[in-house]
């Protein structure tokens, strides 16, 4: 049997480099109304154009062993818009009523190792909510919500659209030093949108994140009972309980690619989620 005691000597360089230039402008514009009315709307935009490099090479001794480059070439844009109308009654209840839209594109032109990949991403969000806050005598404030959200996502050849209605509704009670609130909530979830393209990024030799052009925004349900007990203008006692539930909410499956050896993780919609909080 024969040794070799000639040592080697393993050497892992890592590099990141990125440049960003993101602009953004915000217009407001306030107008109060006859009667205890209030209209307030609103513009934002903003545009970026960022590149982000990333390498890592290892070798045994003066050999290179294992390499990657990956780099992406980003622009994008977003605008939002906003218009909301609030009117106050005598008795200090208010009625709401809100409408905006938003549109986000973005276009990547990606580098790995020597292919070139061109990946883009369109969305928009429509959202419509209208809000009556009800007060009686400073005892008992009603606060009902009902609201519409609209999303569409396309991505290559592929897109999504999510139907949503997320009302909210909160009772609250005062009585001398002490105040019961009782509140539910439904509100959809947006998927981040670095998940929602099919493209994949290598974490290093051993990790690949892939994106998933299927994936789904999804919904929250909230419900909380909370009691206040004000014992003195130094002390106050509270308690209550709260919970919320996902629905079919983003897990990440893991599984290893044998083709590129390398373990895969990809976001998927997924089972659901439930959080008891007392």
């Amino acid at each position: 049997r024969s040794y070799n005691n000639v040592p080697v000597i393993y050497t892992r360089q890592e590099n990141t480099q990125s440049q960003n230039i993101n602009p953004a402008l915000q217009f407001r514009y306030n107008r109060t109304l006859p009667n205890n009315q209030r209209l307030r709307t609103g513009l934002y935009c903003s545009f970026g154009n960022n590149d982000y490099v990333r390498w890592y090479e290892q070798r045994e001794n003066d050999l290179t062993a294992n390499a990657y480059r990956n780099e992406t070439d980003e622009k994008s844009n977003y605008l939002k818009g906003t218009v909301n109308y609030t009117k106050t009654f005598k008795n200090k209840s208010s009625l709401s009523i809100e409408l905006s839209q938003d549109f986000t594109n973005t276009d990547n032109i990606n580098l790995r190792d020597e292919n070139v990949y061109d990946i883009s991403l369109y969305k928009s969000n429509t959202r419509f909510l209208a809000a009556y806050n009800y007060r009686i005598k400073n005892k008992i404030n009603i606060m009902a919500r009902l609201a519409t959200h609209i999303s569409h996502v396309s991505t290559g050849n592929n897109s999504v659209t999510n139907y949503f209605f997320t009302p909210y509704m909160r009772l609250t009670y005062k009585h001398k030093k002490h105040s019961l609130s009782l509140s539910g909530t439904v509100n959809s979830q947006e998927v981040d949108n670095a998940n929602r393209t099919g493209d994949e990024y290598r974490k290093n030799e051993y990790e690949i994140y892939k994106g998933n052009p299927k994936l789904k925004d999804y919904m929250r349900y909230d419900v909380s009972l909370t009691h206040s007990w004000n014992i003195s203008s130094r002390f106050k006692w509270s308690q209550g309980g709260s919970g919320y539930f996902y629905s079919d909410c983003i897990y990440y499956n893991h599984y290893f690619d044998e083709n590129k050896n390398a373990i895969v993780r990809e976001a998927v919609n997924k089972g659901n989620s439930f959080v008891l909080n007392y």
